[in-house]
């Protein structure tokens, strides 16, 4: 979603309380096609993943089935508005897929989790 130009604009300045819920409700274009371009993504995906476990980026916790972040340097920094944007809005993702359950994501996105 953080790749798509029109979800990263609708996305980027919301509101972490309701901001998803809102921003699909004044834009339903931002679900159509997106299972396809989660299927499309998911190479790179898994690939990210391996590399994020081997650096030490990331670990798994088995308790509760939780991806975490390991930070050992400062955030990433950058001069682009477009990336800025891009972080913002992975950033909010983020928040809302860690308050959301599931089920509701997925009806709200309208894909198969």
């Amino acid at each position: 979603m953080t790749f798509h130009q029109e979800t990263v604009e609708e996305l980027h300045r919301r509101n972490y309380d309701g901001g998803l819920d809102l921003a699909l409700a004044e834009n339903r274009t931002l679900t159509i096609d997106l299972q396809e371009r989660v299927q499309a993504m998911l190479p790179q995906t898994m690939q990210s993943l391996n590399v994020g476990f081997a650096a030490g980026l990331i670990t798994y916790l088995r308790e509760n089935g939780e991806l975490r972040p390991v930070r050992k340097t400062d955030p990433f920094r950058t001069d682009s508005q477009e990336v800025r944007r891009m972080l913002s809005t992975a950033t909010r993702l983020g928040y809302w897929f860690a308050t959301i359950n599931p089920e509701r994501i997925g009806s709200l996105l309208r894909i198969r989790l």
